[in-house]
């Protein structure tokens, strides 16, 4: 029980407090996110990583929230431009989707994270 208690105090607390922080993990994910679609070759490799994808994707829609809460809050730039996404992630999605069968899967493990973004946006 204590481990858990130490655990989720640990976990709360390295949450991102200013947008700063939030485009720091932002990058961090990305950068994980590219390497891991840098090991697909097939629709059968982006199948096997999905579950592992969603979750990132997830992360940055959570992290583009947060940012923007905090924006709203302090006044600072969300994101602004991020190299990060354009040089490493970018070319690696466009790669994934020039596969047989890997837009629509691509777009289908990515849907969950659209979703939660599209509801922010509408709200």
């Amino acid at each position: 029980m204590r481990k858990l208690v130490l655990t989720l105090l640990l976990l709360s607390s390295c949450k991102p407090a200013t947008p700063h922080d939030c485009r720091r993990e932002a990058e961090a994910v990305c950068k994980r996110l590219a390497r891991d679609l840098q090991k697909v070759e097939s629709k059968e490799d982006l199948q096997k990583i999905a579950p592992k994808l969603q979750k990132r994707f997830i992360q940055l829609a959570d992290l583009t929230i947060k940012a923007k809460e905090l924006k709203i809050k302090e006044g600072e730039e969300i994101l602004g431009e991020n190299k990060i996404i354009t040089k490493i992630l970018l070319p690696e999605l466009k790669r994934i989707y020039g596969l047989e069968g890997g837009r629509p899967l691509l777009e289908k493990i990515e849907r969950e994270a659209l979703h939660k973004l599209d509801a922010v946006n509408h709200s």
